[in-house]
């Protein structure tokens, strides 16, 4: 599976960006490589978002929580980043929680990891 979830990964980032083998084998070594059960908690409202998943298969929902309004607001598939991305940029706490719907292959990345790779890589930084 990891090999199937790899050429994925590799696909997107080929359609937004032009890098060397070594450029992407240092992105690569940033990942981890997660398979994840549905229903799983990727991210939690009211918590710092410090990582991005890139969903190689499966899909996630983004649900809204308020009091007690509970409610979907996006749904992602195969071949995205799945983020909290205003916590994730602002350092704000998250305003969504992120499950899987489906049993899910995905990447993940840290925060401090990728912030280290865009200050030493123009190329990762443009992207």
């Amino acid at each position: 599976m990891r090999e199937n979830a790899t050429k994925k990964l590799i696909q997107f980032l080929r359609t937004s960006i032009s890098f060397t083998i070594k450029e992407l084998d240092e992105f690569l070594s940033l990942l981890d490589y997660q398979e994840v059960q549905k229903n799983s908690h990727l991210i939690a409202s009211g918590k710092t978002c410090n990582k991005i998943y890139f969903l190689s298969g499966g899909y996630v929902k983004y649900q809204l929580n308020h009091g007690t309004l509970r409610k979907v607001i996006h749904i992602a598939g195969n071949g995205v980043f799945v983020s909290d991305f205003f916590s994730y940029y602002s350092d704000y706490p998250a305003i969504t929680d992120i499950y899987t719907i489906t049993d899910s292959q995905l990447f993940v990345a840290s925060k401090k990891d990728l912030e280290k790779l865009y200050n030493e890589n123009i190329v990762w930084a443009n992207f």
